[in-house]
Order: structure tokens, then sequence, then C-alpha cells
């Protein structure tokens, strides 16, 4: 039994081989095979020693292949923490310099808005104060501790009820808000409603801005007060005017009566039949400043009612063209009259066009003393078109706009009784853009001036 024990000590694989040998030699005796065992028990010790040794030894070669790989994993583990703790430092340095560029950036901003005088009230989405400026402070008497309160702090402060509702609209909509509103203590402002937007975009309130505008508004009512004054005060000169015109147009008709039954009813030596010239050229030239003085009080009020009629543009210009002939005969000016040959129907205000016509046309006459005036009519474009061209002083480039200023004329000077009173063109003009069109020129100084007078509308053409 010690021998079994002993043997099977040295693992199954003495064994194995002891059961051989025994197996083999077993004949020899009972001495025999226990000197087998004891022989083969005493050869196998060094052998396993030596297999137990080497296992051993290659058991600490893996453990220290083991440990290094380890150490190299550690090492490069640290490596790589220490390389993102510099990373970190970085983008920590970056971070703090950003935070320390916003704070500035954000402590600038501040500065501006305050120094600026303009009261800003900044509202969340449930419009509650969130931030406002110390102007706003002095419009509204606010402290630090009303953020957070409700809009209705401010409200009552203000003659503007729909403020509420303007906020709202804001910011449910994105809609930019401006009013003029007077607050409590009589002063007048500026009060612009913007949407107040998130980083990301989002609308996250509103933003109030009151601009101080007493002193303008006080200096618009003036102005506002000053100018229905003046006007007040132009319809009733042009009344007068009005009024004094056709004064003086009675007794100026009944002398040309006289006149002309002087001339054609009695026999006049020729200095009798010179004086009746003259006192005859001297009441058209004064019937000519009262016609002008008759425009130009009518000019403001015949913008209010336009009697528009169909016409013939032909017959039109015929009845101004027989209507002007004796005075460019009178200054020995060939004067002709260019129509289509079909009927051009136009519906306007005859009287209206008329008018402008005739003073296109004494314009021509006045300032022509030799050669020719044309009067056309030409249909573009679906306009209709009166020219009246010229050939007399003509007009310089820098004085083509002046000449429709009221009182200017051509050489510059507001007062020259010779030629009229200088509201010819003005009135033409006029005229022409209420009815829809406008009067332009073309001219070159010492050759001539071209005034067309375009209307809108052609009814037909046949």
């Amino acid at each position: 039994m010690p021998m079994n024990r002993q043997v099977q000590k040295y693992g199954r694989g003495a064994v194995e081989h002891n059961t051989e040998r025994v197996s083999s030699t077993w004949d020899g005796g009972k001495a025999g095979r226990v000197a087998l065992i004891v022989n083969d028990e005493t050869d196998a010790a060094p052998a396993v020693a030596q297999a137990n040794g080497a296992s051993r030894r290659q058991n600490v070669a893996r453990l220290v292949e083991e440990l290094q790989r380890t150490r190299e994993q550690l090492r490069s583990t640290s490596a790589a923490h220490n390389r993102a703790v510099a990373v970190l430092r970085t983008v920590n340095l970056t971070h703090q310099t950003r935070v320390d560029a916003l704070q500035r950036t954000n402590a600038e901003l501040r500065h501006v808005i305050e120094s600026t005088g303009i009261g800003t009230l900044i509202l969340d989405s449930a419009m509650r104060i969130r931030r406002f400026t110390p102007a706003l402070d002095a419009i509204f008497d606010l402290v630090d501790a009303d953020s957070r309160s409700p809009l209705a702090l401010i409200t009552h402060r203000l003659d503007y009820s729909g403020l509420v509702e303007d906020v709202k609209r804001v910011i449910g909509s994105r809609e930019r808000i401006e009013r003029e509103v007077r607050s409590d203590t009589g002063e007048w402002f500026i009060v612009r409603l913007n949407p107040f937007l998130s980083l990301d975009g989002e609308i996250d309130g509103a933003i109030l801005t009151f601009f101080e505008h007493t002193a303008q508004h006080h200096i618009e009512e003036e102005l506002r007060d000053a100018k229905t004054a003046a006007e007040s005060a132009n319809r009733a000169r042009e009344v007068s005017l009005a009024t004094l015109s056709h004064d003086l147009r009675s007794p100026l008709t009944a002398i040309m009566i006289l006149t002309d039954i002087l001339r054609f009813r009695t026999t006049l030596t020729a200095g009798q039949e010179q004086r009746i010239t003259g006192i005859k050229a001297g009441g058209q030239h004064l019937a000519s400043m009262i016609d002008g003085i008759l425009g130009f009080a009518g000019m403001n009020a015949a913008h209010d009612v336009a009697d528009r009629q169909t016409l013939d543009a032909r017959v039109l210009a015929g009845e101004v063209h027989a209507l002007m002939a004796p005075a460019s005969d009178a200054k020995d000016l060939v004067f002709s009259l260019e129509v289509p040959d079909d009927v051009v129907a136009l519906k306007t205000d005859i009287g209206k066009v008329r008018r402008v016509l005739i003073n296109l046309c004494e314009n021509a006459v006045k300032y022509t003393d030799a050669g020719e005036i044309r009067l056309r009519v030409l249909v573009e474009r679906e306009r209709v078109i009166f020219e009246v061209r010229d050939t007399g002083i003509g007009i310089a480039p820098e004085n083509r706009r002046r000449i429709f200023d009221r009182f200017w004329q051509v050489d510059g000077r507001t007062i020259r009784p010779a030629r009229g009173m200088g509201i010819g063109l003005t009135a033409a003009r006029e005229y022409g853009r209420f009815l829809g069109g406008d009067v332009e020129v073309e001219s070159e100084l010492g050759k001539g001036s071209t005034f067309r007078l375009w209307l809108p509308g052609v009814c037909e053409r046949r």
C-alpha cells in the first residue's frame, strides 16, 4: 500500500508506465515485482521534477510577457491620457477665452445700450419683464425687483390701449409694429415692437424700444396747423382773385365791344383808327392777363372734378388753331395744323384740354418772332399727343425744369407785364397731370421748342 501511494503521486503517466513493467515481470516472483516498482520509482522522480520545472519556467515566461505587455499598454494609456489632458487644457483655455470675449462683448453692448438713452424693455414669451435699461427706469420708475413682473406694470402709464394685443401679434407672427404713444406725464414716444429671438432663432419674447418724441411731436403739430392755415389762406386768396378777375372782365368786355362798334359803325380818321386799334390790343392783353389770373385761381380747384366727355381730338385742335391764328398772323408767323385722316375719339375734360392747348400756343406765339408754329395731333401707343412746335428763342437746358414753376419765365425775371404772368405752363402741366397725362418739353436754345401734351385712354380711332 505505501508503494502504491508513492507511485500514484507521480501522476497518471508514471502509473501507466509502472503497470506495463509490472505486467511484463510478474512471473519473476514477489521479490522481483517489488524491486521493479522501486527501481521504476527511483528512475521516474528526476523526470517528473524536470517536467515540473520546465512547466514552471514556461508559466513564469508567460507571466513576464504579460507583465511587459501590460506595462506597454499602461505606458500607451498614460501617453494618451497626457495627450487628452493637453487637449482638454487647450479646449478649456479656448473656452475661457471665448467666455471672456463674450463677457466683454456683453458688457460693451450693455454699455452702448445704456449710454444711448433709449428706453428698452425685454419681455419673455409670457409677456413678463425680463430686462430693462436705465432709460426705461427713468420713464416708468422701475427697479430691479420689477423683473419677472407682468407687462401690466407699465400699461397704465401709457395712452396705448392696444399694447398687450400688439405684443401678442409680435410674439405670434414676428410682425414689427411702430406706434406714437403718449405717457401719463404728457411725454410722447415712438414705440417700436420687435420679436426677441433666442440663439436658435426661435421667438422667445418681444423687445420694446421707446424713443423720446415730444419735441418732434410738437413741431409736427405746429407744422400741421401752419399748413392748414396756409391752405385756408390760399383758398381765400383764390376766391378773391377769381372774384376780382370776374369784376375786371365785365367792364373790359364793354370796352372791347365799344371799340368794335367805333371801328365798324363810324367813320374814323387814320389817327382815330390807330388809337382804337391800340385800345383793342390793350384790351386783348388785359383779357389774357385776366384769363391767366382765373387759371391760376382755378388750378387747385380744378383738381376736384373732371367733366369728361367724348371728343374728336382733331376738332378740338382745329378750334384752338382758329382761335390763335389772328395772334400768329399779327406777327407774320406761319401757323400750321396737322391732324390724322381718321377720327381720334378721346374721353376727357374738353375745357381743361382746350385751356392747356391755348396756353401752349400762346406761349409759342409769345416767344417766336419769326418762322413758324405747328400744331399736330398724333396717336402713339394708346396715347393721344397734342404737339406744339415753334422756331422761337428756345430754352437753355438748365431752365427746362424751372419753366413749369409758378411766375418763372424763360429769361429768369418774375415780373414781365409785356409777356404775361408766368403761370401758363404751370397751369398746363397741372391740368395735364390731373387728366392722367403730362406736358413734356424738348428745346434747343436759339432754335425753338416743342411742347407735347399727352393723354391716356384712346376710346377709338376710325
